[in-house]
């Protein structure tokens, strides 16, 4: 059994084998980069289950597919310092949500995989700007095979 929240509609997949290489991309799915009107996109997988018509709920442990990211400036040691822009760039794009043990592989597999994500609103610029701290979210990066033409 596989379940899938918060990222639109998405049409079902009629074998198992389709579901675990499903691969979605924050375009297609209805997610940005963030939190979607929907909430953060989350996914839940059970092996081994047999139905049973007497049960009425199926208890679900979701598992967020982003990472929160926390963040903040030590002012103190940059004075003067005004931030005036922060966002996540080159992350992941895409996600096969029902690898890695359920919790989702997000290997960049193609350079159009690679997004600008997650910024910074004015509020979290004010936020930053004060000492504060604000929070981000991103797809897992995968680490895996480089790029063509990538030696870094």
């Amino acid at each position: 059994m596989y379940a899938v929240a918060n990222v639109g509609k998405i049409t079902p997949l009629d074998k198992e084998d389709d579901m675990v290489r499903y691969r979605m991309t924050i375009g297609s799915s209805g997610f940005v980069g963030t939190m979607n009107a929907d909430g953060i996109p989350m996914v839940w997988q059970k092996s081994g289950y047999t139905v049973d018509r007497s049960i009425t709920q199926l208890p679900m442990a979701l598992v967020r597919l982003v990472s929160k990211i926390r963040f903040k400036v030590d002012m103190k040691a940059l004075a003067g310092l005004r931030v005036t822009s922060i966002r996540l760039c080159n992350g992941a794009g895409a996600v096969t949500p029902f690898t890695m043990n359920g919790h989702g592989g997000s290997r960049i597999t193609s350079q159009d995989e690679s997004i600008d994500g997650d910024y910074a609103s004015a509020a979290d610029l004010d936020a930053i700007n004060s000492g504060g701290q604000i929070f981000f979210y991103a797809l897992e990066n995968c680490q895996g095979t480089l790029l063509t033409g990538n030696t870094d």
